[in-house]
């Protein structure tokens, strides 16, 4: 497997999965995503998981596009 396919996912979660990024949702959506420091409640840990696979999808597709190389079992056709 490429680095590159790595990478993707660590950064995406690096970025989604920090306290900043949590504070910042409880600013825009409420206090139902994580308390003022930034601690994720079950809800808004629910709702980072949809935004995470969301994002993860979207970029993959932005960076590798929708090539068929690969069988679905991820060897080599």
């Amino acid at each position: 497997m490429h680095l590159q396919k790595k990478i993707i996912p660590f950064a995406t979660f690096a970025v989604i999965a920090s306290p900043q990024m949590f504070e910042l949702t409880r600013k825009l959506l409420g206090s139902w995503v994580a308390s003022a420091e930034g601690v994720p409640k079950t809800a808004g840990l629910l709702f980072y998981a949809l935004v995470f696979v969301l994002v993860s999808h979207f970029l993959w597709k932005a960076v590798f596009g929708n090539s068929r190389d690969v069988s679905s079992c991820g060897c080599s056709a």
